[in-house]
């Protein structure tokens, strides 16, 4: 299990900015890189406050499922993330339901949402942990050997797959990287972000 490559990719990601690219919230999480140009308070990426022991047991507890080690590593070091907007989204635990702007910027979508409600497209040994922006598809990650996969929410048909979740971010990461530039824009012609259909 690729433990420590969870956390690099995160140590990376926060290592790759200046501090003035940096902005802490009350909470503790890091958004990363404004991007006025898309609107006053966005940024390109964001790095939500890690979760102690106790917040995890809460997060098994609401979406009833014992999280393998690896996941708990990731959410040790970031309860989720937002990279290129939210062109990827990685859910997290949730404390504050409200909808104001704060507390959509310094915290993840919900995870409790995908995994506790009876869905068609649920694979089996399967835990969903993120999104695409573009068409809405779901990132699943294989509880058995951590694999991850993409899918839509219309069936069970993985369209895409990734040995582990630090090949998925560092894969995903790259090649997302391509596609916009430093304001948060994405690059002259590009419209779908999502991978190819095989990888």
């Amino acid at each position: 299990m690729n433990i420590s490559k969870v956390q690099e990719f995160n140590m990376y990601l926060l290592n790759e900015f200046s501090e003035k690219d940096k902005v802490g919230t009350e909470n503790g999480s890091t958004l990363i890189k404004n991007t006025p140009v898309v609107a006053p308070r966005a940024y390109l990426h964001a790095v939500y406050r890690a979760l102690s022991d106790d917040d995890i047991r809460v997060l098994e507890a609401d979406i009833g499922i014992t999280l393998p080690d690896e996941l708990k590593c990731f959410y040790k070091s970031s309860n989720g993330l937002k990279l290129f907007g939210d062109a990827i989204s990685l859910y997290g635990l949730r404390d504050d339901n409200s909808r104001s702007i704060d507390s959509s910027l310094q915290q993840p979508f919900d995870i409790v949402m995908p995994n506790a409600l009876v869905h068609n497209y649920r694979v089996p040994n399967t835990i969903y942990i993120g999104s695409y922006k573009y068409d809405g598809s779901i990132i699943g990650y294989n509880l058995k050997t951590g694999a991850i996969h993409r899918q839509l929410k219309t069936d069970t048909f993985k369209i895409n797959h990734w040995t582990s979740l630090s090949d998925f971010l560092n894969q995903e990461y790259k090649r997302l990287s391509g596609l916009y530039k430093e304001d948060g824009l994405k690059c002259e012609g590009v419209t779908d972000t999502t991978p190819n259909i095989l990888n």
